[in-house]
């Protein structure tokens, strides 16, 4: 099918469907709406998409990047219409159905809310293919996880993509914060604010991060030389794929 944007008549459609959804489990994606001439328009571009079948937000995020190629260089990570009928477009994969029901999350995870500061970054595909259209090899720990749950890590690392920007952090989150053995990200890597652990990649590297953004230029730094400035209290990220820290960081 060809990629196709929702008018706003579209996107209030859609959140109609997802507020029946709720009430109703049992309801079918509105399949029909991805081609109704009076509430979408084909892209100029004229991009086709497939249905793969994405399990991780990595999956997504590799297919649509290279789909959306010819858009990059837009705002495309601002486009509401696109994203939200790439969300129903892929509505069995963002929210997948289970004994023939579903459960649908917050609105914001499948309608991109692109000017709203403390919502924008919850869109599932959105904000997994921008994380990878800034970090196409050291995304680990932020993608290799389920596409319909946003998870903690994503969650608190996608509010703060301006960090991500910074050319040696991608890496140094995958070292740190990734478990090799069992390919998701280590248990106490995301934490609330309110429960902070020595280390932890929500609490403290920001934190850190701050700090050493006041002395050293962290664009210029490898992710040796990060890890090596972050100090003690990261080291015990860097080895151990389960961690279990007996007191909290003030």
């Amino acid at each position: 099918m060809k990629i196709h944007r929702f008018n706003d008549a579209g996107v209030t459609r859609f959140r109609a469907y997802l507020s029946d959804l709720r009430q109703t489990p049992t309801f079918p994606p509105p399949w029909d709406l991805l081609e109704d001439s009076s509430l979408t328009m084909t892209l100029p571009e004229g991009i086709d998409v497939e249905r793969p079948s994405f399990t991780t937000k990595r999956d997504a995020a590799v297919y649509l990047h290279e789909k959306l190629k010819p858009l990059l260089r837009t705002e495309l990570f601002k486009d509401v219409g696109l994203w939200t009928w790439l969300s129903l477009f892929y509505f069995d994969d963002v929210c997948p159905e289970s004994g023939g029901k579903r459960k649908p999350a917050n609105d914001a995870h499948y309608v991109l809310e692109a000017q709203q500061v403390l919502r924008y970054y919850k869109h599932l595909l959105a904000t997994s293919v921008r994380i990878y259209d800034m970090s196409p090899v050291h995304h680990r720990v932020l993608l290799l996880s389920p596409l319909a749950v946003l998870g903690q890590v994503m969650e608190r690392m996608a509010a703060r993509l301006y960090l991500l920007r910074i050319p040696c952090v991608p890496e140094v989150l995958d070292r740190l914060y990734f478990d090799e053995d069992k390919l998701k990200p280590k248990r106490g890597a995301a934490r609330s604010s309110s429960n902070p652990r020595a280390g932890d990649l929500s609490n403290r590297f920001p934190v850190r991060m701050k700090q050493l953004q006041r002395t050293y230029d962290a664009n210029a730094l490898s992710a040796d030389q990060l890890i090596a400035l972050l100090g003690r209290e990261f080291s015990p990220w860097q080895s151990a794929p389960q961690l279990d820290f007996a007191s909290s960081t003030p």
